[in-house]
């Protein structure tokens, strides 16, 4: 059904800078202002544009009491219109917006397999309107002048309507070039939108403790690294120095990234100067980064608008905004570490305990710093609790699962050790007798090996895992865990192959036998913009521009597609299998999270956990309830081994 839709598009201007402070910051800070905004109505042959200090049209104001309207990134319009606009005088008897209304530009770009830009979806599309980026500089220069007005800048205010009016249309043209979202991504769309409104309560006397405490230990490294040196480098971060003090000792260090300078550390021929040297650098390089995020983005408490809905190719969220708090992406604590302990070193932290952080039991102080990051994350209501909930495994088992590997299955539903398994085929020893370090092996390999990577693939993610091996074992524990799965090779090749065949044969239906005993399927079809390939969950995930090429002196073509950041990658059995595990697994989850919000609001979420603040009293009650509802099978995964645990604290942490 085609909807009647109000396209609009806001401009604004504040002493708050967006990117810096994030969007809650933002719409709090009272210089915030909206000084125009180009709408198109349904009906209207061309764009208009509304300034600050004219009433806002009639035919609008009648259209939101309860129409949908659509606006690239629609969450900021929305926000802009509810709390910003509404408090400008002349403004305030404008009808407040709910979520239902909004219908997002951005999101069907990258549904569509787009890039989320408008600029880059217009461009990526060959739409015959683009995105105006000269007039797009005029716009920047107003936006962070709130004090400018038409009257005083008017060549920036009138270059600046003239592109936001390109701008919109622009959208218009993107909307209708590419496919709507299904109805169940609409709901979790809404559903996000009101997550990222609720926010995740904060400590922020906490956060500036820490900070108070980085400042402190940083400073002490500063002088550590000037003694060390003869004062050659008086600053830790000064990197350009420290690789120039390196060379003068014979040490090229190209990469200063810490997982090459912790490979440089191990080796056994360093000098004590440079062994000394790096260990500082490493030490410095433990700073956290949440306390900062948190000082800079917080409203009365609370980091809101941390995630974007879909940002990711297999539709997962990523993280947003939010002062660069980076919330789906918070570091473990270093091995040993408990959640108690963590909690223990923000409390040090609180007190400036600097004795107690850089005893050796728990320093470096940078490092215990580091490990107490999420616990500054907590309920900030009276009275509440978080109850925090997570899927077990949830790719270790939806992968076989896709696969049709019964014997990963029956192991998951056993209560067998997945990860000792894997390491039982691989080292060809009974079960019974696979020592940890052999787990750890089974479990890098499980997770490297899955989407069909190879020896690389292995070394990489051992490498995250403190493990190291000799080039020919790493070999032979890849053959011998691809030997112990023949599924996977099975799975990996009908997706590649029916790929293949849906590029060379346009408007085909290419269908691949999927799930436990093959009780569903995956198909792919080629349309005139993009290779589909529909999940058992029924959501397509589309790969933009997709086709065949033949590289110069080969006789067999490979799939290649254009990429959202920009750029042309291989579509091989890696990508597809990851993005059709990823994807489904994600669709299991949001389907939970649609269920669970009514009964209880959920505050963050994380890929396959999700964080409820609830009243202390039903806390356990409503753990014992998430958990059960996150073992249930949905209907379009029958035969699907899940588990879920979860824990009731005051402090987010990581068990």
């Amino acid at each position: 059904m085609t909807e009647h839709l109000l396209f609009l598009d806001f401009e604004t201007t504040s002493k708050t800078d967006l990117p810096e402070h994030g969007l809650g910051r933002y719409l709090a800070d009272p210089t915030t202002r909206a000084y125009c905004m180009t709408f198109r109505l349904p009906g209207m042959a061309s764009t208009d544009l509304w300034t600050e200090g004219q009433p806002m049209p009639k035919q609008i104001v009648g259209h939101l009491n309860g129409s949908p309207f659509a606006a690239h990134n629609a969450p900021f319009d929305f926000w802009i219109w509810n709390a910003v606009l509404r408090r400008q005088h002349g403004y305030q008897h404008l009808p407040e917006l709910v979520v239902e209304q909004a219908r997002c530009s951005a999101v069907r770009a990258r549904y569509n397999g787009l890039p989320g830009s408008l600029a880059g979806a217009c461009e990526a599309m060959g739409l015959p309107i683009q995105k105006d980026a000269d007039g797009g500089k005029w716009m920047m220069e107003i936006a962070k002048n709130p004090d400018w007005t038409p009257e005083s800048h008017p060549e920036h205010f009138g270059r600046t309507y003239r592109y936001a009016v390109t701008d919109t249309d622009a959208m218009i043209g993107l909307w209708h070039a590419t496919r709507p979202i299904t109805p169940q991504l609409q709901r979790e769309f809404e559903l996000d939108m009101r997550i990222n409104a609720r926010g995740f309560g904060v400590d922020v006397e906490a956060a500036q403790a820490m900070e108070d405490m980085k400042l402190h230990a940083e400073a002490y490294l500063d002088y550590q690294i000037t003694c060390l040196t003869n004062g050659d480098i008086l600053a830790i971060s000064e990197i350009q120095k420290i690789k120039e003090y390196a060379k003068s000792f014979g040490e090229e260090i190209d990469d200063a990234g810490r997982e090459a300078l912790k490979k440089i550390a191990g080796r056994e021929d360093l000098s004590l100067e440079i062994r000394e040297l790096l260990a500082l650098r490493l030490d410095a390089s433990r700073a956290p980064k949440k306390s900062a995020a948190i000082l800079r983005a917080h409203v009365e408490g609370r980091v809101q608008h941390g995630t974007k809905f879909y940002g990711a190719l297999s539709g997962r969220s990523t993280a947003s905004g939010a002062g660069g708090a980076q919330l789906l992406n918070v570091a473990r604590p270093r091995p040993g570490r408990s959640a108690e302990d963590c909690e223990a070193f923000l409390e040090a932290a609180r007190r400036h305990d600097i004795a107690y952080l850089s005893c050796p039991e728990v320093g470096p102080i940078l490092a215990a710093l580091a490990d107490a990051q999420r616990s500054l994350f907590c309920a900030t209501l009276s009275g509440h609790t978080l109850v925090d909930a997570d899927l077990s495994g949830i790719e270790a088992r939806m992968a076989p699962w896709l696969a049709n590997d019964e014997e990963k299955l029956v192991a998951y539903e056993s209560g067998v050790d997945g990860y000792k398994i894997s390491a039982s085929n691989i080292f060809h020893v009974p079960y019974e007798e696979v020592t940890k370090d052999q787990r750890q092996i089974g479990k890098v390999s499980d997770l490297a090996l899955t989407y069909g990577g190879g020896d690389g693939a292995f070394i990489s993610m051992a490498a995250n895992y403190g493990v190291h091996l000799p080039e020919n074992e790493v070999a032979d524990i890849v053959w011998n865990w691809r030997a112990a799965r023949p599924m996977f090779e099975r799975w990996w090749s009908s997706l590649e192959y029916a790929a293949l065949v849906a590029l060379d044969s346009p408007g085909r239906e290419v269908s691949v036998p999927t799930g436990r005993g093959g009780c569903t399927e995956t198909i792919f079809v080629r349309d005139d913009r993009a290779l589909r390939m529909r999940m058992p969950s029924g959501r397509w995930t589309s790969y933009h521009n997709a086709r065949l090429h033949l590289e110069p002196g080969s006789q067999v073509p490979i799939a290649v597609y254009d990429k959202p950041e920009g750029y042309v990658e291989t579509l091989d059995r890696k990508i597809l299998s990851n993005n059709l595990t990823q994807g489904a697994a994600r669709d299991l989850f949001w389907e939970i999270m649609c269920d669970v919000d009514p009964v209880e609001p959920i505050v963050h979420h994380v890929y396959d956990q999700l964080v409820l603040e609830v009243p202390d009293e039903r806390a356990e009650m409503r753990l014992e309830q998430l958990l059960a509802r996150m073992r249930i099978v949905p209907k379009w995964a029958p035969g699907l081994p899940l588990d879920a645990g979860g824990y009731v604290n005051k402090r987010w942490r990581k068990d």
